[in-house]
């Protein structure tokens, strides 16, 4: 039998989506003890009782045990709940699933397998999954899109933007040796947390078959762009000033030189509504800054590459277009 996981829930206001999380979680087929450990994180609609319908003791048809844990709290964000969760979590494995996202059966199976594959070591787990949009789930796009970057490598990349996933796997020890999400973070607490493992001497690995579904609507956290530019840099920051991290100069100078140009997310933002627009000279801009920042994000550059095609950014925007009407985009899904 393998390790008991906790899967860390915070939830507020989600109640449209809850249950669906919770029951993607208790459907595990991973030959293990499983738990929810759900924090109401200050509702103020029914998301509390329906934690409660779930709350209590299953066991599955192999006999593994599912177990869901409830308790409430004035609001303290995403990552003061997940703390609050692992105070109280049983698990040997850790694992983060939002209220509005969905584990499908072979998650944890699949994480902890590739784990045991790495045998003894550091390692941490990031996991793939589906993209829900109001249209549905687009097949062949799955969130992870990047190619997984090899470990020598994920020090600077780390620096650029966020290489990890939500869907991240990691042993309980990874906490007690770098610390839990940092609270006064309202956004990004996870790509904080990765940073700092990955500058411990931890190692990133990736289960690239998508084994959850991740939502992306107007009411996404991750919408809120501007406070998640502003968690970036204070990310960076942080990294920069802490006395527990020894950053080459290279680091250094590429963590500098992130905060000097900004988000490649922000500016991946502004290249896409600029095509929205039909500005193809705020495009060809945007990509010219992106090109600064994002050299281990191989489909930004290559998007870069093709803008200086003749004719390139008329396809780039036809592209855009396309993904656009597919995905059911409106202006409240802007990145």
């Amino acid at each position: 039998m393998r390790e008991s996981v906790t899967v860390l829930v915070a939830a507020y206001n989600v109640a449209e989506t809850l249950g669906a999380t919770l029951s993607g979680i208790l459907s595990q087929d991973y030959a293990g003890s499983v738990e929810a450990v759900v924090v109401d994180d200050g509702s103020t609609d029914s998301t509390l009782r329906i934690a409660r319908a779930y709350e209590g003791r299953y066991r599955t048809a192999a006999g593994w045990h599912r177990r869901v844990k409830v308790v409430s709290q004035a609001n303290r964000g995403l990552a003061g709940a997940r703390n609050r969760a692992i105070s109280i979590a049983d698990g040997h494995f850790l694992t983060i699933c939002d209220s509005d996202d969905v584990l499908l059966p072979a998650y944890l199976e699949t994480a902890v397998a590739l784990l045991a594959e790495q045998g003894p070591g550091k390692y941490f787990a990031a996991c793939n999954a589906l993209v829900l949009t109001p249209t549905g789930i687009t097949p062949g796009r799955p969130m992870l899109r990047e190619a997984q970057i090899a470990p020598a490598e994920q020090r600077l990349a780390a620096l650029q933007y966020n290489i990890g996933s939500i869907f991240t796997v990691f042993p309980r020890t990874m906490l007690e040796e770098v610390g839990e999400f940092d609270d006064a973070l309202r956004s990004c607490e996870d790509w904080d947390l990765w940073l700092r493992a990955i500058y411990a001497g931890w190692t990133m690995v990736r289960q690239d078959d998508p084994q959850a579904i991740y939502r992306w609507t107007s009411t996404s956290l991750s919408t809120d762009t501007e406070a998640l530019y502003r968690n970036q840099d204070t990310v960076l920051r942080k990294l920069l000033r802490s006395p527990a991290v020894r950053l080459t100069p290279i680091e250094r100078e590429a963590a500098q030189v992130r905060l000097a140009v900004g988000s490649p997310q922000r500016m991946v933002g502004r290249f896409e509504n600029a095509l929205r627009a039909d500005d193809l000279g705020a495009a060809k801009a945007a990509l010219a800054e992106i090109g600064k920042v994002a050299s281990y994000q191989r489909r930004l550059m290559a998007k870069a590459r093709i803008a200086k095609i003749p004719g390139g950014l008329r396809l780039l925007r036809n592209r855009q277009r396309k993904l656009d009407a597919l995905n059911g985009y409106h202006p409240g899904m802007a990145r």
